[in-house]
């Protein structure tokens, strides 16, 4: 064994170390990063044969770009750019902490581990999420992307007494509770809308990811040129406002943004910029569709705004009924690659084009007549 390696030590020199320690930190940098910093795009362009001090340059930039991951953050929250939403503050499945009991729920054919309950750590892990948000970015939170998505009746209530106003989870979810409240599910009628979930004077909104589109960014759209996977964006997107039927849609777009950018050429900077162009200069609009951009609680806010009457702007979905298990009705499966969690169903930033690999989006599109919201939501 020795000898092998003592073999393969012998295959690279001292230069191929050093080249491959340097690639080794100068690949994660972002386009918008390489942009920024010349310096990057020429040691790209030596390719080989770089210097340690060479190396040492790319370690402090990249010490540079880490250290202002929050501050441009919070300039882009401060100029209205993105919203910032929250996560429980360890990433727990927060159901599952409430209770383990209530894996029962989706899956009482599982053995289970003596029950935990610690409903008052559930809580505790919102208000410090809560918390910690406010001092790093000088203003609360009132959104929220749970763990992997995970919900509960339970949790509902806990999110008022944080401030939290609004909260985001899988259409299998949706699905699985109109269903069990024995109202038939129809995806385009039910799915784009926001809904209005627990008691009236401690109610939050609820937004339903579209889990065809959110898993096209995952797992799809870095196989294809960007120009076909914008085009087919703003083709479903088309298609969905052609068949709502409400007055106003809301399209929610929701994925973990840390883990596809790293399939796309450039880290997606040619699609997303096709894609934020496209819907920043009025490519779905019509005689009858008119679009702006706003972030999802301005869009939250303007939606009920406009329904002086007419009728209600958000769907109502009773506690009670609100299902644990992330499943469409018919006993298929709604489990699949970057699916969300009920019961055994980051902190979360906004994905703007600025190529940095923790940069997220969080801008809605809205419409006048048919009020569409895009939104597409990641981790750091």
């Amino acid at each position: 064994m020795a000898a092998t390696w003592s073999g393969l030590q012998r295959q690279f020199s001292t230069q191929d170390l050093l080249d491959l320690q340097t690639w080794h930190n100068l690949a994660w940098f972002g386009y918008g990063t390489v942009s920024r910093y010349p310096r990057l795009a020429a040691l790209r362009a030596k390719n080989r044969g770089f210097t340690e001090e060479e190396k040492q340059d790319v370690l402090a930039l990249q010490l540079a770009t880490v250290q202002d991951i929050v501050p441009l953050y919070r300039r882009l929250m401060e100029r209205e750019q993105i919203e910032l939403s929250d996560d429980p503050f360890f990433h727990p499945i927060l159901p599952l902490v409430i209770d383990t009991d209530f894996t029962r729920r989706a899956r009482p054919d599982l053995p289970l581990p003596s029950r935990f309950h610690a409903p008052e750590d559930a809580e505790a892990q919102l208000q410090r999420a809560v918390e910690f948000h406010t001092t790093t970015f000088g203003r609360s939170p009132v959104g929220l992307w749970p763990s992997e998505g995970s919900v509960c009746p339970e949790l509902i209530p806990m999110l008022p007494k944080v401030g939290l106003r609004w909260l985001a989870t899988d259409e299998g979810i949706l699905a699985r509770s109109l269903d069990a409240a024995q109202q038939p599910w129809q995806r385009h009628r039910d799915l784009y809308q926001p809904y209005r979930v627990g008691s009236e004077d401690q109610d939050v909104t609820m937004l339903f990811r579209d889990r065809e589109i959110s898993d096209a960014f995952g797992f799809v759209y870095h196989k294809t040129t960007p120009e076909m996977a914008a085009e087919d964006v703003l083709r479903r997107l088309r298609q969905i406002i052609h068949d709502t039927p409400q007055e106003q849609v809301t399209i929610a777009i929701v994925l973990d943004g840390e883990n596809p950018w790293e399939h796309y050429h450039e880290g997606g900077e040619q699609f997303l910029s096709l894609l934020y162009k496209a819907c920043s200069t009025g490519a779905l609009d019509n005689d009858t569709v008119r679009t702006t951009t706003a972030t999802i609680s301005e869009a939250l806010a303007s939606r009920a705004s406009h329904s002086a009457g007419q009728p209600p702007p958000f769907g109502l979905l009773d506690q009670p009924g609100l299902q644990d298990l992330d499943r469409p009705p018919g006993g298929q499966s709604g489990m699949g690659p970057g699916e969300s969690y009920a019961i055994p169903s980051r902190r979360n930033f906004c994905h703007a084009p600025l190529g940095s690999r923790a940069s997220r989006l969080g801008r809605t599109l809205c419409r006048r007549r048919q009020r569409l919201v895009l939104v597409v939501w990641g981790r750091l």
